[in-house]
């Protein structure tokens, strides 16, 4: 069967792969027919990176599935560094290790240019991700928020560095709302955490509708009997705010069921 890989330029090409190959195997052919090293690749479906053991069936391609292509910084040629003068540190390339929270540890290497803004760092973070809207992420580095305006090198990010992704409940408010980093234990991920951007006034039930929209694209399951916020050991009210509860930045927040016999999905 066929199947499309698209690199983040948004280039396409096809390969015709069997349904028990590796996910090795396909990053051997690549390398055959694109000449990309294989360990330089890095394959994503649906949100979740490929892991070289698996195979198509377990991961669930078919007939013209497409998959995203991230292939890391190519090697410069002695040649060209020979004839070329060296790159400052403001006029390189860098490879980015971001962290996107989902039930399952996903990272992968993403290269852009030092002089690359955060705002296009997002959007290409959005070809792979897809599901979520580039005005929705909000990225970390080292605990603190990136603006999209600055440059990677501005922002002090090297080869290597790595960034975590959160996401922002709703549209961004005016400047005299404080904005709140909050931190919510996903169920059934093993106390891993994913970061929601909220408004300090917002109500607490804006939590949960963001929860409703992440639900699919970070693979975690809500309790099918309903559930409620758990801070600081305390049931919050959906219909008081943020600030009322006194949440702070950086807080953590729990998703408990409303009672012991309800089921997970």
């Amino acid at each position: 069967m066929d199947i499309f890989f698209e690199h983040l330029s948004g280039e396409r090409f096809c390969i015709e792969v069997g349904f028990f190959d590796t996910v090795l195997e396909i990053k051997e052919k690549i390398q055959k027919y694109q000449n990309i090293p294989a360990a330089a690749q890095t394959l994503i479906f649906n949100g979740e990176v490929l892991r070289d053991e698996s195979n198509v069936l377990s991961s669930d391609l078919v007939h013209n599935s497409c998959i995203q292509l991230i292939s890391s910084c190519p090697e410069k040629a002695a040649t060209k560094a020979e004839s070329s003068p060296p790159l400052s540190p403001a006029a390189s390339r860098v490879q980015l290790l971001i962290n996107i929270p989902t039930s399952k540890s996903q990272q992968f290497p993403l290269c852009m240019h030092s002089r690359g803004t955060i705002g296009e760092l997002k959007e290409n973070i959005y070809a792979v991700m897809e599901t979520l809207s580039v005005q929705q992420l909000v990225l970390y580095s080292d605990g603190s928020e990136l603006q999209d305006h600055s440059s990677l090198h501005q922002s002090g990010l090297l080869d290597g560095s790595e960034i975590d992704v959160g996401f922002m409940a709703g549209a961004r408010g005016t400047s005299c709302f404080k904005k709140l980093k909050v931190m919510v234990v996903l169920p059934r991920c093993g106390g891993k955490k994913t970061a929601v951007e909220v408004n300090g006034s917002d109500k607490v039930r804006v939590l949960r509708m963001e929860l409703d929209k992440l639900q699919k694209c970070l693979q975690f399951y809500l309790p099918k009997d309903g559930y409620y916020f758990i801070y600081k050991e305390h049931m919050m009210d959906e219909d008081r705010s943020f600030r009322w509860h006194h949440v702070g930045q950086g807080d953590t927040i729990d998703i408990s069921p409303t009672s012991i016999s309800t089921h997970w999905p």
